[in-house]
């Protein structure tokens, strides 16, 4: 195995991370190009190491200590990454509240799996005097695999400790990511909140306005539904709009109006421009 070829692997890869933009910038699209590059990274460093072996036993834990769990760290991260876009909601508040539960869950997985783990204090101390077990071939059993998600791994391009500290890897990079991402979200809901409008009626006149304008089909020329309708205004006007047909069913039996708020508002909007009339 030439070390060559490791290094340039990685110059390529933090140059293809340079072409593709900040990570804030990143989009779905970007994280799978980054997904598909690393795994051809991985395939084609394997054949290579599975070609050539390496020289020496200091070059086989130099890899499998610092080359392909970088490299597979960030494989994961980029997996992960892609997720989050994928799943993340379109509106301020709720990314904000999405983020920082995964930054939670992440946490929570770092103490169960990571944080006493003997790797991790390995990794975390520098040490050098269990390298020979870590990071050389030949040394998986049955039990180590069993123990783990990863029953797919070819012990001829893996010492399943190179799988492990890429899974602490990519956790750090996580973290960080989740981490700032959740200090924008705070940052853009803060300003959000400062220039945002609240309703300030009841719930069942905000969905009597949402049937008016379905049933007039005022919106989209009537091809909207009604619970899309409903969830559009909830986040204009910040307000979590529930049990919507229940609520209008019980309109539509009311001893008094059933069109009260409208009726309300046909009035208020009547007395202003007699008021302004008179101007």
């Amino acid at each position: 195995m030439n070390q060559t070829t490791t290094k340039n692997a990685l110059t390529k890869i933090t140059q293809k991370e340079t072409d593709l933009g900040s990570l804030e910038s990143f989009s779905m699209s970007k994280a799978l190009e980054m997904v598909d590059y690393l795994k051809s990274v991985l395939i084609q460093i394997k054949n290579q190491v599975l070609l050539y072996g390496f020289a020496s036993e200091e070059q086989e834990i130099d890899f499998f200590k610092n080359t392909k769990p970088l490299i597979l760290g960030k494989l994961i991260f980029y997996n992960k990454l892609y997720f989050f876009k994928s799943e993340s909601p379109s509106d301020i508040v709720s990314t904000k509240l999405y983020y920082q539960e995964k930054l939670n869950e992440l946490h929570l997985e770092y103490k169960k799996h990571l944080l006493y783990s003997d790797l991790y204090k390995y990794y975390k101390t520098k040490s050098t005097h269990r390298d020979i077990e870590y990071f050389t071939t030949g040394k998986i059993n049955k039990t180590n695999l069993v123990s783990t998600y990863s029953f797919e791994i070819d012990p001829r391009f893996s010492t399943l400790y190179d799988y492990k500290l890429a899974r602490i890897i990519a956790y750090e990079l996580l973290s960080d990511y989740l981490n700032q991402k959740t200090i924008t979200h705070n940052n853009l809901s803060s300003t959000a909140t400062k220039n945002s409008i609240t309703w300030s009626e009841s719930n069942s006149a905000l969905i009597e306005l949402i049937y008016a304008l379905y049933v007039t089909k005022s919106i989209n020329h009537g091809q909207v539904k009604i619970k899309k309708l409903s969830k559009a205004l909830g986040q204009v006007f910040q307000i979590n709009i529930s049990d919507i047909h229940h609520t209008f069913h019980r309109m539509k039996t009311r001893n008094y109006s059933r069109t009260m708020f409208l009726d309300k508002l046909k009035k208020s909007l009547e007395d202003y421009m007699d008021k302004d009339h008179e101007f």
